[in-house]
């Protein structure tokens, strides 16, 4: 069985999830304690020093980054294929997936933080609408709502400094180009928000 070092909310992990699902390969989700503080040890953290989810650890084997963790099930995997046939059918599917990592989780992060979601009838909205039809997606999907439902508390821990929101290079690049400035100074303030790990 597969380990997984994810969160439910974490887009880099849901890839991951959907993908290992597709191709019916059982996975041991896994938590990583002190994942929202920036305090997370142990296993998790010797998998990968940016102490970021995803890892995927397959008995001695143990990989970070989302893309890299695809690579290596679209390998131990091959069948059903989640990469199209030919040499350019597949570059193209690798680069709607560094936009989806960059450009667009980028912004469904900016708007996580400003709280607004795709219009139903929009072009993203019709391919949410489609995608979540699939039971790997929607499996997916529920467990990101059922943490939800426990997270009342975050917004009191966030106040406080328990809880610190990371801000990639991306999403920063993102808050800062689109007039939220303000949301990023009043979380250095209140000391709430994180940046990515530094190698040790």
């Amino acid at each position: 069985m597969l380990v997984l070092y994810e969160h439910p909310l974490s887009p880099y992990a849901q890839k991951v999830k959907i993908s290992a699902r597709e191709k019916n390969a059982d996975l041991d989700l896994r938590t990583p304690d002190g994942i929202g503080a920036g305090t997370s040890q142990g296993e998790f953290v010797a998998a990968n020093p940016r102490a970021e989810v995803p890892v995927l650890i397959d008995g001695g084997t143990r990989i970070f980054d989302s893309t890299i963790i695809l690579e290596y099930l679209e390998d131990k995997f091959p069948s059903p294929a989640m990469l199209p046939a030919t040499p350019e059918a597949r570059a193209k599917a690798r680069m709607i997936e560094e936009v989806c990592d960059t450009h667009y989780e980028a912004i469904n992060w900016g708007l996580g933080e400003i709280g607004f979601a795709p219009d139903e009838g929009s072009p993203l909205g019709r391919w949410l609408a489609r995608t979540s039809e699939r039971p790997s997606v929607a499996q997916t999907a529920k467990e990101a709502l059922d943490s939800i439902a426990g997270m009342q508390t975050v917004a009191k821990m966030l106040e406080q400094g328990l809880f610190k929101r990371e801000y990639r290079d991306h999403r920063l690049e993102w808050m800062m180009k689109t007039g939220g400035p303000e949301i990023v100074l009043d979380g250095l303030k209140k000391d709430n928000i994180r940046f990515s790990y530094e190698f040790e």
